[in-house]
């Protein structure tokens, strides 16, 4: 379990810096300007990245709906006090019911903006941890210079 999530860790950061293109999709970017996305990143304590390390879909309590949950290791991080190699567990709850999955995003890298830092399981509203793109973490690294 410890190897195979170093050599996830690993492959994510060897993805950072060699610019890997091959994720399924890249994250949306955050306002128009530089100084629009300091000012959308301004609002969160908190600024990461994770790779995630398992995921599954629940039911939620209303029939309608599904809770997506993660757990992942931080990566890199942007601004705020969560460290490298630490664990995050978020969840996020859908207007739709999906598919009971597990394992769907494991290795992929998402941002985490958020103004909690917890050792238990965060829920985060959409927007708040887009998929990683090249455009975006480029993005981001500029407006928190």
């Amino acid at each position: 379990m410890m190897k195979t999530l170093c050599m996830i860790l690993l492959t994510a950061i060897t993805m950072l810096f060699a610019g890997c293109h091959s994720l399924p999709s890249e994250g949306c970017l955050i306002g128009g300007t530089v100084d629009e996305t300091k000012v959308y990143l301004d609002r969160y304590d908190h600024v990461f990245l994770v790779c995630v390390t398992k995921d599954r879909v629940s039911p939620s309590e209303h029939p309608a709906r599904s809770r997506l949950h993660f757990t992942g290791t931080v990566v890199r991080v942007h601004k705020g006090d969560w460290a490298v190699s630490e664990t995050i567990s978020w969840g996020h709850e859908l207007d739709e019911r999906i598919p009971l999955e597990s394992d769907k995003h494991t290795g992929e890298l998402f941002f985490v903006f958020t103004d909690t830092h917890a050792a238990k399981e965060i829920f985060l509203d959409t927007g708040d941890w887009p998929r990683w793109g090249q455009n975006l973490a480029q993005q981001i690294e500029t407006a928190l210079r």
